[in-house]
């Protein structure tokens, strides 16, 4: 099923993928060794995924509190807008 919530799931799970295929061996490496083995351009690339999987991890748990925040409250504007006599009559016309 191909639902909003599910690509946002699927997202988290790429990015966290990533995170463990990218950070996880370079941060074991980091603390293990006595220094830095991988060089200026290793160092930076190294921060910019560790940022970029950990902001993106974040936002897409927003996005989907935020998803299903919106989702619970159209469910409650939907129960306390429409009664059941006002469904009976939206049914019946």
């Amino acid at each position: 099923m191909c639902t909003v919530t599910n690509l946002l799931l699927l997202n988290l799970a790429v990015a966290d993928a990533c995170f463990l295929l990218m950070c996880g061996p370079l941060s074991a490496y980091k603390y293990a060794a006595p220094s830095w083995g991988f060089g200026d351009a290793g160092c930076k690339l190294y921060k910019y995924f560790e940022y970029w999987t950990t902001y993106v991890t974040v936002y897409t748990l927003v996005a989907i509190s935020v998803l299903r925040s919106v989702a619970g409250d159209v469910v409650v504007v939907f129960l306390t807008k429409f009664t059941f006599k006002k469904n009976i009559v939206f049914t019946h016309v």
